[in-house]
């Protein structure tokens, strides 16, 4: 089984895109802001059981990776048997 670990950041990260998409249900609906963030969710599990999947940052660190999800950019690192998630960033935020 493929491990997901998420840093605090990562955490609050999360934490603040779920807040961001309920306050925004009220214009893109319910339903488009739980697809959002149910997608995000899937793609963090996929992503730790293919962590090739994202493409390298050595602009960042030579560890660190990156994989694009709809509004948001997933930083991670790969770790023994999955990954563990650095950050999860706006497009318009940079690592």
């Amino acid at each position: 089984m493929s491990a997901l670990k998420l840093t605090i950041r990562a955490e609050r990260d999360l934490g603040e895109i779920f807040a961001e998409m309920a306050h925004e249900f009220r214009f893109f609906g319910e339903e488009t802001a739980r697809h959002y963030c149910d997608g995000l969710k899937e793609e963090l599990e996929q992503l730790s059981r293919q962590p090739m999947n994202g493409r390298a940052e050595p602009a960042i660190d030579d560890r660190t990776r990156s994989l694009p999800f709809r509004r948001h950019t997933i930083y991670y690192e790969i770790d023994g048997d999955g990954i563990i998630v650095l950050r999860v960033l706006a497009e318009s935020v940079s690592a």
